[in-house]
């Protein structure tokens, strides 16, 4: 076959350099469609989760006349997505390519396709909506339309039929197969097509990649007797180029077959790795409760690795010459699509569909109503009408959030039962006439039983029942969650909360004197621990969350009832002392045989090790008997289980079974947070999982957690990838830990200036910081290898970090265990208690670091947390004097002096007329001011 021309190759270096440039614009908008990172059964546009929904009088949109209107009109009735065909078939079209003298020459490009092509980009981001591309128009190639097309050897100057395997006559490509869709490697290999198909997506991409909003379908409906090699080439050509500039894209293909669960479709079902999302359109030639299941056996196939489901076009309208494709047929798939759990659902162009008539208009104004109300985003199809009875085939289908939100969808009318026995409260109920784009009266119906609904009118109808707002808001504002007034802290029982703590052991709830060791801590204040769910034999009494056998081998199916009583002890405990535990899930020092100050082998005897238990062999679940490397390392594959990692559904089944029955127990307590891993060094997409899966439990539960994950490295906030994502998605990490900032491994001022540089990068998206374990006990022996990266020792560098940590504005400060942290010793005591006087009485959560107030300040010598105008608290590490700015107050200041070490105040001394004020310390050590 012919080889790539010389100036085709100068071509593609000139191409790649504009997609460069234009990628940076790309990027500098921000805000792509992607898959939605806290449920990827859905998408995101501008960091926030997003519906597509539409309906258009044609498919290659780009080319009709009167585009701008038909968008507003897109718009006007709340709809947000498009389907477009690189089509040139219907009349008034315009071809890609040029023609010169009655043929085309595919190495030239006709301006004016190319012009629409780029309005419609242009004018669809202006309006936020999301272009789906069908690169591929399959029928473009069809029979009488082939005759025309530009690609047709006998119609361009660039090739014939001679150098290509196209000829120049083709039968119904449905039925007989075209070589242009053989011409990829692994297929006819034709190299020459080949280069100028290429050459032609190279021309697309250069305009859609500088563009935030587009998703990409390889074909549309390609037959089955045609390779998926053809999509699964193009899908990696198109995500191969826009990585080459820094982008990430979506693409899938549109298969022919009708039937979901036919061999054709398992070609995208089967592959995520090629495909990232999963378009359905084809379901639509289904009528009634056969496209429901047909779309439930799709939703429950991506599970385990969830991902969007489209539908571009939902066929049928009564102008449709197919049997039985009427414009009720269209309706009711719209609806069932999105409650069916479905990502997008757009009606097909006049005359096989509805495209944006009077009755697409209604249904889509409708839809828009009834998801303005319902979070859709984290509600999930039921899917057998388990909870619908005395239903007949096709008469209502069901999406809710348990507890929480029922959507009802009827297509013609009708009665049928709710289960609502596990959903306790009241209802407010509502009924949507969607012909109509109206909300009826609202009732209220009461939980816990069985409530019948009976649409009241035929046609098509929507109940929605929300759980009273006061009742579910009260239950949410009684857990622990960002303060409302102020995200940068946390709220317990609907008041702002400053975290904490310090205790003895990580793994708290395996300690013999665990209630007594609370009432340390809640005596002097303390109000935060940290739990890691380890079970690593380092004191003698931790035990294993599963059951041993007599054989000495632990079964992952029977849990060990003293591992579990504990934990329940701890969560009932901490909830009556309105403790906040912060648990930990995963803590990787448990699966390593290296020895270290977590003693060692801890994996040798665990009960995940395929050596101790009934489950799994080595061979089956890929993980060895023996890990001597350090977990920093990252060579455990028990880290690497999730879909988007290994995908090793062997070990994930009894992982999610522990998380499912840890969650089990913690989801009834309010007083609980979540961070996935004890400052993991894999993968962000193995915390990342287990964050949505947890957030999902959770809202199957009816409740909110805010989970996180702690990672290695934090001295390094301002350059470390895994950090910089968190800060930057507060869609996935609701909260942050930055623990490791206090590992001594940069100075004082490194410390204090990494918070501020946090608070700085999430200012957009607040959201707490918290600090679970600070470093530094005189206790420790430091090796060598420490003594020399540390730049902070000791318990003086511990107690330091934790007046940083608060006056620097974070939400949360614990001490760590001995002998890493000098836990709950006496040291911690005082600063506990000395930090809650100086926050009982000043407004901490109205505060912000205020260093700019002080002046005639040394580096290190003093910290300054202030509302001006209002009040004031400075710490001084090592004693000092330094000058506050009160210039805005407007009433007499009163300055008092705490000693912290023994948390003793001095006498109030009232200072007057003074704008700036010298503050000098009593004496050397620990102490804070405060001015108000």
């Amino acid at each position: 076959m012919k080889e790539l021309k010389p100036g085709h190759k100068r071509l593609a270096v000139v191409l790649a350099g504009v997609i460069m440039l234009i990628s940076v614009r790309a990027q500098a908008t921000g805000g792509s469609i992607e898959i939605y990172k806290q449920n990827p059964a859905y998408w995101q546009y501008k960091g926030k989760p997003v519906l597509l929904i539409g309906g258009t009088v044609d498919d290659n949109l780009f080319q009709i006349p009167n585009l701008k209107e038909h968008l507003d009109l897109l718009k006007s009735v709340g709809g947000n997505y498009v389907r477009n065909t690189m089509s040139a078939r219907d009349e008034g079209n315009v071809w890609q390519f040029k023609n010169v003298n009655g043929k085309y020459d595919l190495d030239k490009w006709n301006g004016e396709y190319w012009q629409r092509f780029e309005n419609f980009l242009k004018l669809t981001r202006e309006r936020d909506i999301i272009v789906q591309i069908e690169v591929w128009a399959f029928h473009d190639f069809n029979m009488n339309h082939w005759k025309n097309n530009p690609w047709r050897p006998s119609n361009t100057v660039s090739y014939n039929t001679s150098n290509t395997s196209l000829k120049d006559s083709y039968g119904n490509i449905g039925k007989k197969k075209h070589d242009f869709f053989f011409t990829v490697p692994k297929l006819n290999n034709d190299r020459v097509v080949l280069s100028y198909q290429q050459k032609f997506v190279d021309k697309m991409l250069s305009y859609t990649l500088s563009h935030n909003h587009v998703l990409y379908c390889i074909t549309n409906e390609i037959h089955p007797q045609y390779s998926p090699e053809w999509g699964w080439y193009w899908s990696k050509y198109i995500k191969d180029k826009a990585a080459a500039v820094g982008r990430q894209v979506e693409t899938t293909e549109m298969y022919w077959e009708i039937d979901l669960k036919k061999e054709q479709q398992r070609a995208s079902l089967d592959h995520p790795e090629i495909y990232s999302y999963f378009e359905a359109s084809q379901n639509s030639a289904k009528r009634g409760q056969e496209n429901w299941d047909n779309l439930q056996f799709v939703y429950k196939y991506l599970a385990e690795k969830q991902r969007p489901i489209n539908h571009t076009k939902i066929y049928g309208a009564d102008s449709c010459p197919w049997e039985k494709s009427t414009t009720r047929h269209a309706s009711e798939c719209f609806w069932r699509n999105i409650l069916g759990g479905s990502a997008s659902s757009r009606f097909h162009r006049p005359p096989y569909g509805m495209g944006l008539g009077k009755k697409a208009q209604a249904h889509i104004k409708s839809m828009c109503l009834l998801t303005a109300e319902l979070d859709i985003f984290n509600a999930v199809p039921d899917s057998g009408s388990r909870l619908l009875s005395n239903r007949s085939v096709n008469e209502a289908y069901l999406s809710y959030i348990p507890r929480k939100q029922y959507a009802v969808y009827f297509p013609n009318g009708g009665s049928v039962d709710l289960d609502l026995s596990e959903a306790t409260g009241q209802y407010d109920m509502k009924w949507l006439d969607i012909a109509q784009s109206k909300w009826g009266e609202q009732q209220v119906v009461r939980g816990g039983r069985k409530v019948t609904l009976c649409a009241p009118g035929s046609g098509h109808r929507a109940a929605l029942l929300t759980q009273e707002t006061s009742l579910y808001e009260n239950e949410n504002a009684n857990r622990i969650r960002p303060y409302l007034k102020n995200p940068r802290y946390w709220q317990y029982k609907s008041e702002p909360v400053l975290l904490l703590g310090g205790s003895k052991d990580d793994s708290l709830f395996q300690i013999p004197d665990l209630k007594e060791h609370l009432d340390i801590l809640a005596g002097v204040g303390g109000n935060y621990i940290r739990n890691t769910m380890s079970s690593r034999n380092t004191k003698g009494f931790e035990v294993y969350p599963f059951k041993r056998l007599p054989n000495g081998k632990y079964d992952l199916n029977q849990w060990n009832d003293e591992y579990w009583n504990r934990f329940q002890n701890l969560l009932k405990w901490t909830a009556e002392r309105d403790i906040i535990v912060q648990i930990e899930v995963w803590d990787r020092f448990d699966y390593t045989d290296m020895k270290g100050p977590w003693k060692g082998p801890q994996w040798k005897p665990h009960p995940f090790n395929p050596a101790n238990n009934t489950n799994y062999t080595e061979a089956e679940s890929g993980l060895a008997t023996v890990y001597m490397q350090h977990p920093g390392q990252d060579k455990q594959p028990f880290f690497h289980t999730v879909p988007e990692m290994d995908n090793n559904q062997v070990v994930l089944r009894y992982q999610k079974r522990f998380v499912d029955k840890l969650l089990s127990c913690s989801l009834k307590y309010g007083n609980v947070l979540y961070c996935m891993n004890n400052e993991t060094s894999t993968s962000t997409k193995w915390g990342q999982f287990w964050m949505g899966y947890i957030r999902r439990k959770a809202a199957e539960a009816g409740v909110d957690v805010y989970v996180t994950d702690m990672f290695d490295v934090g001295w390094e906030l301002e350059t470390e990838e895994k950090f910089l994502l968190s800060f930057d998605r507060p869609d996935i990490y609701t909260f942050l830990d930055i623990s490791q900032n206090n590992a001594m491994k940069n100075s004082v001022l490194g410390h204090w200036n990494n918070i501020q540089f946090v608070r700085n990068r999430i200012a957009g998206h607040p959201r707490p910081i918290n600090n679970t374990k600070i470093y530094g006990s005189d206790e420790r022996q430091l090796s060598r290898y420490h003594q020399r990266v540390f730049q902070r020792r000791g318990t003086a560098a511990a107690e330091n970090s934790f007046w940083l940590n608060i006056i620097g504005g974070c939400a949360s400060a614990r001490f760590h265990r001995p002998p890493a942290g000098i836990g709950l010793s006496k040291k911690t005591q005082a600063n506990i208690r000395s930090m809650r006087m100086i926050t009982d009485k000043m407004n901490v959560f109205t505060c912000t670091p205020s260093n700019s107030l002080l002046s005639d300040r040394q580096d290190n010598e003093a910290y300054c947390l202030a509302n001006p105008g209002t009040e004031y608290a400075v710490y001084f590490p090592k004693g000092g004097e330094v000058t506050l700015d009160i210039g805005a107050m407007t009433k007499p200041a009163t300055v008092r002096w705490l000693d912290i070490m023994k948390s003793k105040w001095s006498g109030p001394e009232r200072i007057k007329g003074k704008s700036k004020i010298t503050l000098t310390c009593p004496s050397q050590g620990y102490w804070a001011v405060l001015v108000r």
